[in-house]
């Protein structure tokens, strides 16, 4: 049986990922609807991302900077589908 680096399920992980965050934001303003909780949550979860991603990148871990990066974009999306 062949064996797969784990290079191959990271960058099939972070595919998937991609695709699934791509899909719900394009959900998100073809629906109209952001998340549902209030600004201040917003800027709560953005922040920890933000430390999600720094940590993960100064680590160089692919899939912890993706899931830190794909927060990130659902709540900024979310907060100017909130603004619109």
């Amino acid at each position: 049986m062949k064996k797969f680096n784990s290079k191959t399920y990271q960058i099939v992980i972070i595919s998937i990922l991609a695709v699934a965050v791509i899909y719900f934001v394009i959900n998100m303003f073809t629906t109209g609807t952001g998340l549902d909780f209030s600004l201040l949550w917003h800027w709560v979860f953005i922040i920890c991302f933000i430390f999600t991603t720094l940590a993960n990148v100064r680590e160089k871990r692919a899939i912890g900077t993706t899931i830190g990066l794909s927060g990130i974009l659902i709540c900024v999306a979310s907060i100017v589908l909130m603004a619109i």
